[in-house]
């Protein structure tokens, strides 16, 4: 039988609020556009990834995931305020 714990339960709406208010590269979406990307981003922030490769990984959503050009300028506010997140 399947359990139906969420490890990162707590995690979502802060991750999906930074996401939103911050990251937002198509802009204009439905609040939950980018709900698909927070399980990545929730396991680099537990397991203590450097910022660099938080940078990274939404580099690579950004350009091959939603095929837009990326925009480097903005990702290392995106990762300061996912850093601002609890995890506990």
């Amino acid at each position: 039988m399947k359990s139906n714990h969420d490890p990162f339960r707590g995690l979502r709406p802060r991750i999906r609020e930074v996401f939103n208010r911050d990251w937002n590269p198509i802009g204009g979406c439905p609040e939950d556009e980018y709900d698909s990307y927070i399980t990545g981003v929730a396991k680099l922030l537990l397991k203590g990834a450097p910022d660099r490769d938080l940078i990274r990984h939404l580099d690579q959503v950004e350009r091959v995931g939603m095929g837009l050009p990326g925009n480097k300028e903005r990702l290392p506010k995106v990762v300061a305020a996912l850093r601002a997140i609890d995890l506990t």
